[in-house]
């Protein structure tokens, strides 16, 4: 593997590492209204509550990271894995994830996305039936015209 391409992979880990531990274990560090979803609609996103989720779950609480975002929960140890095998192929010079055929990225993709909206509608969804979702801003003018 070219140093190049082994700088790039060890670079990639890095960078999902620092992300996550900004997210983690800087409260604060994203201002609110993050969300361009959520400030337009009051309602959350299939992402909402991935930090908060994320930020329990380092505390050990995973009861709570749970009710944040189980998503959240559920993509962590991949990309935790992901990070692992590239600081791997980094260092040993090789590859050890499999390539993926060019054939199914398009249907992978897809599939990511489809399962994203899923999960966003269902998030909208228990938003509009709970009155006391704690993602929603129940202020929000669109929230409180849409629950008339």
């Amino acid at each position: 593997m070219p140093v190049g391409e082994r700088l790039a992979r060890a670079a990639a880990s890095v960078g999902i590492l620092c992300t996550l531990a900004l997210l983690i274990w800087t409260p604060g560090f994203f201002p609110t209204g993050i969300c361009t979803f959520h400030g337009l609609t009051g309602l959350p996103c299939g992402f909402c509550g991935g930090t908060r989720a994320l930020r329990c779950a380092a505390h050990g609480d995973w009861a709570t990271a749970w009710q944040w975002n189980p998503v959240a929960l559920a993509v962590l140890p991949f990309a935790l894995g992901l990070c692992a095998a590239l600081l791997a192929e980094s260092a040993l010079g090789r590859r050890i994830l499999p390539s993926l055929p060019q054939r199914l990225v398009p249907g992978l993709g897809v599939l990511l996305l489809g399962g994203l909206l899923l999960w966003s509608l269902y998030r909208v969804g228990d938003a509009l039936l709970d009155t006391d979702h704690p993602l929603a801003d129940s202020r929000h003018p669109v929230l409180q015209h849409i629950r008339k």
